[in-house]
């Protein structure tokens, strides 16, 4: 019998996340009404309430979902993957902070310097 099975649906040994159960629980400890946010993203209720059910969602719902909740649904996503991949602004970041490290680490230098020019006097 052939598995018809969608390949990305199978079991595997890094599974995805359940969106549909991310954003079902974020509408439920924040108290979100689903009738107000179906109007708000200009969907059915019906269409809203099955979005619980969809382990899978495509990137334009995640994205509208995200906007309309004032959430980041991505972000959320991609803290759950099995790999730390690192984004532009991550990079930045770091580079940043090890700009500002340098930077203290002078400045340290510096003012003991300073503390030793007015402590001799």
């Amino acid at each position: 019998m052939i598995n018809r099975t969608k390949k990305y649906k199978e079991d595997k040994t890094n599974p995805y996340p359940h969106v549909g159960q991310l954003f079902i629980k974020h509408v439920k400890e924040n108290n979100i009404n689903r009738a107000a946010l179906s109007r708000k993203m200009a969907v059915s209720k019906g269409v809203m309430n099955n979005y619980h059910k969809r382990k899978s969602m495509q990137m334009g719902i995640i994205w509208n979902l995200s906007i309309a909740l004032n959430h980041n649904f991505v972000a959320q996503i991609a803290e759950q993957m099995p790999v730390d991949f690192e984004t532009k602004k991550e990079t930045a970041l770091k580079n940043e902070i090890v700009a500002l490290k340098d930077q203290i680490e002078k400045l340290e230098i510096e003012l003991e310097v300073y503390k030793r020019i007015t402590n001799s006097k």
